[in-house]
């Protein structure tokens, strides 16, 4: 929870940045299957009313530099949800 809070703390787009403020979003991790420079860690939060279920995919090397980080996330509720959200944030770039 607090990394998804340190990470979406900062978005300026306040469609986003209320839904962040004005929820606990309850962010867990609920399994890790670990490897020698890989882990999969599975969680689960509640966004705007929306049930997230989801994973991250992440690699690394021997300096334990990140080298691949994927996110996976279900139901299409959520993806859909989610797209408009990152449509916004990156709108507000341009």
């Amino acid at each position: 929870m607090i990394a998804a809070k340190a990470v979406f703390g900062g978005i300026k787009t306040n469609k986003i940045k209320s839904a962040i403020e004005n929820e606990d979003l309850g962010f867990q991790y609920i399994k890790e299957i670990m490897a020698e420079n890989s882990a999969l860690l599975e969680f689960e939060t509640i966004v705007n009313g929306t049930y997230i279920n989801g994973v991250d995919l992440i690699s690394w090397d021997e300096t334990e530099k990140i080298t691949e980080f994927k996110v996976m996330v279900r139901p299409l509720q959520a993806v859909k949800m989610l797209q408009g959200m990152m449509q916004a944030m990156l709108e507000q770039t341009k």
